[in-house]
């Protein structure tokens, strides 16, 4: 060891030479300062968040007081059930933290559906979830949610024509897509919550206008091209079953827009053989997504942006479990005023 020490520097930099220990910055006693500093201004930021958690917690116990008291007797049993009690408690403090009006209607909706479910069973159990998800969802989660559901997971009975088909989804693009978001990471978020599930296959927003309005998305056919799929029961033709074409009065459509309600139609004849057949042939005479998009852009001018933002992000690939659907739901039905019971969802 030497007690020689040189030392050089350049620029703006400065040489600190210590025969002992070394401090630069702030010393022992500089931290304590700035610790004890900061321990007061915490002290200070905790009475303002109390402030604002008691202000959230009043404003939605009269939203949850509102919704309930015309209804009283409707949910009496339900506020005497422990855990719709605890149901409760956990909405006021997942408001609480969010401070979002959006999450506090939601919640609301959730709370009544919730009421709603007294046995325990997989729907109240859900509902439960669904209250605590919220919390941490984001407008663009929720709006993702309400979309997938909206147009993957509903078939709408009003919707009888093209102009129909496209007034509801302008209703529906109106509403979310504004808030949808295209990256991944919104949608990876929304499975690390179990909202959703990524799956590998896709599906274009084509393929599921047509499943599930097929009727208003064929073109029609002769009916002698129906009778391949009919096993030489030709008489079928002569029911209900074949319509005019909307867009060929001389063309024939199945007078129905789902596979489902078309063999409700078959069953109770006996004939639930050919719902198979039938659907399958529909679906050669479809119009092509061209064609199809330019019919429904008379009635709604931005479908090309729909169909880019679904068939170009996760959208198409996103399945909702339960609880994706119950908060999808519940939010499809507070900014469209959409009426069914959830209860046609989850069983």
């Amino acid at each position: 060891m030497t007690d020689s020490q040189k030392g050089t520097a350049h620029g703006s930099a400065t040489v600190i030479q210590s025969a002992r220990d070394t401090i630069v910055g702030n010393s022992a006693e500089d931290m304590k300062l700035i610790i004890e500093a900061l321990g007061d201004q915490m002290l200070k930021f905790a009475s303002v968040a109390k402030e604002t958690a008691q202000a959230r917690l009043d404003k939605f116990e009269e939203m949850v007081l509102n919704r309930f008291a015309k209804m009283e007797d409707k949910y009496s049993s339900a506020f005497q059930d422990p855990d719709f009690q605890y149901l409760i408690g956990q909405s006021q403090r997942a408001y609480a933290r969010s401070g979002e009006d959006y999450t506090a209607e939601i919640l609301v909706d959730l709370i009544e559906q919730r009421a709603l479910e007294p046995a325990r069973n997989r729907l109240s159990l859900t509902l439960n979830d669904a209250v605590e998800k919220t919390a941490v969802l984001t407008a663009s989660e929720l709006a993702e949610l309400s979309l997938i559901f909206a147009l993957r997971y509903t078939l709408q009975p009003q919707i009888q024509t093209i102009a129909d088909l496209g007034a509801y989804l302008s209703e529906v693009s109106k509403a979310f897509l504004s808030d949808v978001e295209e990256d991944s990471s919104s949608y990876t978020y929304l499975a690390s919550h179990s909202c959703v599930s990524i799956e590998i296959t896709a599906l274009s927003l084509y393929e599921i206008i047509n499943e599930t309005y097929a009727r208003i998305c064929s073109n029609g056919a002769d009916k002698s091209e129906y009778t391949p799929a009919l096993n030489g029961m030709v008489e079928v033709l002569d029911t209900a079953l074949l319509v005019p074409s909307q867009y060929d009065q001389g063309r024939f459509v199945l007078a129905t827009n789902s596979m489902t309600h078309l063999r409700s139609i078959l069953n109770p004849v006996g004939l639930g053989h050919l719902v198979e057949p039938l659907w399958n042939l529909q679906k050669n005479f479809r119009m092509p997504q061209e064609e199809l998009i330019i019919k429904l852009e008379k009635f709604f001018p931005e479908i090309r942006n729909l169909v880019a933002i679904w068939d170009h992000s996760p959208l198409k690939s996103c399945i909702l479990t339960s609880t994706g659907i119950a908060i999808g739901y519940a939010n499809y039905k507070r900014k469209c005023g959409f009426e069914p019971d959830l209860s046609v969802w989850i069983k």
